[in-house]
């Protein structure tokens, strides 16, 4: 049986291409200090597309190449393939070759420690509409009836439940178990949303 999510991810917000958000457990490695320079890392990126099902006003990326917004309710759920983001293999490697890493995020640590810091990556994305997230019946926001009801802890609880209700972890290449994602005592993660 898949391993099911624990919603284990420190949360730090900050701005990602333009387009989506982010929240990650880097946070908790005092800004790197923490994190012993020749580890192999693997971080599980979860990448939430949001449908504007309620609000499609509100999707003001329309027309992004990169990551195709999906409007369809119906393409809702966990690794869909026609809407997984044409650059996730440009992000962070799933492999690391010594002297070769390709993608932004592997590059970056495996040149700055002459291939000593190896990151990599698994994928999985997660479409989510509005009207679920705005609707959660287990959000403190929802029983107050505040205007906070849509907001990227919201939305990442969303994705977790969705990938959960799915069958647990399933990701696009295969490390479907949380310790795959744990050096040193340390989980790392990114969920990076759309929107």
């Amino acid at each position: 049986m898949k391993q099911k999510i624990i919603l284990f991810l420190g949360i730090c917000l900050f701005s990602f291409n333009l387009v989506a958000q982010s929240v990650n457990s880097w946070e908790g490695l005092n800004n790197g200090n923490q994190l012993i320079y020749n580890s192999h890392v693997r971080v599980l990126n979860v990448f939430i597309n949001v449908i504007y099902d309620v609000h499609p006003d509100t999707n003001i990326y329309s027309n992004v190449s990169y990551w195709t917004p999906v409007n369809d309710t119906l393409l809702e759920g966990v690794n869909i393939p026609t809407t997984l983001p044409n650059y996730l293999l440009n992000f962070m490697d799933t492999a690391y070759v010594i002297g070769n890493p390709n993608a932004c995020i592997t590059c970056v640590f495996g040149e700055s420690s002459f291939d000593t810091l190896q990151v990599i990556g698994d994928f999985v994305v997660v479409n989510v509409r509005e009207s679920r997230v705005i609707a959660d019946p287990t959000s403190v926001a929802f029983r107050c009836q505040t205007a906070s009801r849509f907001c990227y802890n919201k939305v990442t609880k969303v994705a977790i439940d969705i990938i959960n209700n799915s069958g647990g972890l399933n990701t696009l290449y295969g490390h479907d178990s949380i310790s795959d994602y744990i050096s040193n005592g340390y989980s790392f993660s990114n969920v990076l949303i759309r929107n």
